[in-house]
């Protein structure tokens, strides 16, 4: 039966897999998340299947309800909302504004000793989690961009050439802002530039200080506020975060807002219009 189930599961998943306006939704892996000894107690009823009927649980003490029912209910419904909240572009976020120094690497660049080496590896542990789930959301067409404190000649120059196979690059990103202003600031820039709505933002900083100015100075900025160890399942799971589907254009969305920066760069640094198309025009 088991297998059957299972079976039954991956035909379901593949069908739906081809349909572009259904989300399958698996609640067999919600249940073993939580536990199914918890929520699926087949010994109690043969149909206690979703946490087992309200009736049945009258006599249960209320740490008991908590821990199983209500858990699993709850479960189920935020998994519903979330799917509606993906089909329908409920808040998404476009944007991830990351800091770099004890955030992206280990340590800060340009003091002495700094290595990107983590717990005997190359990044490593949550460092190396971050690039792997930073890099997930880019193909999903999120745009990266950079908020920290330090000197961005510095910054960038060792980023470039201590970069790995596998970990982020400066070119992974559409906007760097390195210097010493305050990061709300530098948010506010990075928004304008991008054309975007601060609540369609996420900012990441291991540094609690910093985030308590950005929370205070731009409220409407979703800032994380969990521990490190924590961030790369908030981004692979956070429902704003997540598309109904992946196009080519999403893909490469990173590429053509660069494109256009450059663009918009270029016609602010032009002497006259005419001096801008006359460049544009040069064969590459």
């Amino acid at each position: 039966f088991f297998e059957l189930v299972n079976e039954v599961n991956r035909h379901a998943h593949r069908v739906c897999a081809g349909v572009r306006n259904i989300l399958f939704v698996n609640e067999d892996a919600i249940a073993s998340k939580i536990g199914k000894h918890r929520v699926l107690d087949d010994l109690f009823a043969v149909y206690s299947h979703h946490g087992n009927g309200r009736a049945e649980l009258g006599h249960w003490p209320e740490w008991a309800l908590q821990k199983n029912t209500r858990t699993y209910i709850d479960e189920l419904a935020n998994e519903y909302v979330a799917g509606y909240e993906i089909f329908n572009g409920v808040g998404i976020i476009k944007c991830i504004v990351v800091d770099l120094d004890n955030t992206l690497w280990p340590g800060v660049v340009g003091e002495n000793g700094f290595s990107w080496q983590h717990e005997g590896f190359t990044l490593g542990g949550h460092f190396e989690g971050l690039h792997q789930a930073l890099r997930i959301l880019k193909s999903r067409g999120i745009l990266l961009a950079t908020c920290s404190k330090n000197d961005e000649a510095t910054a960038i120059a060792d980023w470039t050439m201590r970069a790995q196979e596998g970990s982020l690059s400066p070119v992974d990103f559409v906007i760097h802002r390195i210097n010493w202003q305050r990061k709300s600031e530098n948010i506010i820039e990075i928004a304008q530039r991008l054309g975007l709505g601060l609540d369609a933002i996420l900012f990441i900083d291991d540094n609690e200080v910093e985030r308590d100015e950005v929370r205070q100075a731009l409220p409407s900025v979703c800032v994380w506020s969990g521990p490190m160890t924590d961030v790369r399942s908030f981004l692979l799971q956070e429902p704003r975060l997540e598309r109904a589907s992946l196009t080519d254009e999403a893909m490469r969305r990173t590429e053509m807002v660069k494109s256009q920066l450059a663009r918009e760069a270029d016609r602010v640094s032009a002497i006259s219009e005419e001096a801008f198309l006359a460049r544009a025009s040069k064969p590459l």
